[in-house]
C-alpha cells in the first residue's frame, strides 16, 4: 500500500506541475481556488474549468461571472452573478456546462440549500423549458424528465411562460418550480458541470 501511495503522490505532483505549466502558457493566473472533496477515482468533464486532483480533493478554478456553490454526486454547481433572461442564461451556462437539471427530490433539496443563504433575488432559472412544444417540458441536455417539483397551480403558461424557475427560500413553497416568460422577470441561474 505504501508503494501505491508513493506512486499516487508522484502522479499528483506531476499533474500539478503540468497544471502550472498550462496556466503559464495560457496566461491564466489563479487568483482564488475553491476546494471541495470528491473521490479521486471519479471522472469529471470540466469544459473550461480547470480541475487538479490532489489526494481526495479537487481544486476548482473560479469561473468569471459565477460563484461556486458546491458539488453533488461529482457534479459541480455554480451561480451566476447577474440576472438575465432564460435564453441568455442558457447561452452563458453553455460556455462551461449547462443550466442545472434536477432528477430527484434529494438533488432539488440540495440545490435549494445551496441558494438559500444568497441575498438578492432568491429565485433561479433551471434548465427546464417547453419552448419547443407547449406543455411538453424538456431539459436542456435532452435527458429524460423523471422528476418535477411544480408549485401548486404550475405550470400554468400564464402569459406565454415557457421557462422554469426554482423558487427560493422566501417563497411560500421553497424549492418548488414555476413557469415564467423569457425576459419579463430576470433571474440568476444555476450552472451545472458534469
Amino acid at each position: 500500500m505504501k508503494g501505491l501511495s508513493h506512486t499516487l503522490s508522484v502522479f499528483y505532483l506531476l499533474s500539478f506541475i503540468f497544471f502550472l505549466t498550462n496556466c503559464k502558457d495560457n496566461n491564466i493566473i489563479p487568483t482564488e481556488i475553491y476546494y471541495d472533496t470528491i473521490p479521486v477515482h471519479d471522472t469529471i468533464s470540466v469544459y473550461d474549468t480547470i480541475i487538479v486532483y490532489e489526494y481526495d480533493t479537487i481544486k476548482i478554478m473560479p469561473i468569471d461571472g459565477y460563484d461556486y456553490l458546491g458539488a453533488i454526486d461529482n457534479h459541480l454547481y455554480y451561480i451566476n452573478n447577474t440576472s438575465t433572461s432564460w435564453t441568455d442564461a442558457r447561452t452563458q451556462a453553455g460556455q462551461h456546462g449547462h443550466l442545472v437539471t434536477i432528477s430527484s427530490q434529494i438533488e432539488n433539496d440540495s440545490i435549494l440549500s445551496m441558494i438559500s443563504p444568497l441575498s438578492g433575488q432568491p429565485h433561479v432559472w433551471i434548465g427546464l423549458h417547453d419552448s419547443n412544444l407547449e406543455g411538453s417540458f424538456e431539459w436542456v441536455t435532452n435527458e429524460e424528465l423523471i422528476f418535477t417539483n411544480w408549485n401548486d397551480g404550475e405550470p400554468n403558461n400564464s402569459g406565454d411562460e415557457d421557462y422554469v424557475i426554482m423558487h427560493g427560500s422566501n417563497h411560500t413553497n421553497p424549492g418548488s418550480w414555476g413557469d415564467q416568460p423569457n425576459s419579463v422577470n430576470l433571474y440568476r441561474h444555476i450552472l451545472e458541470i458534469e
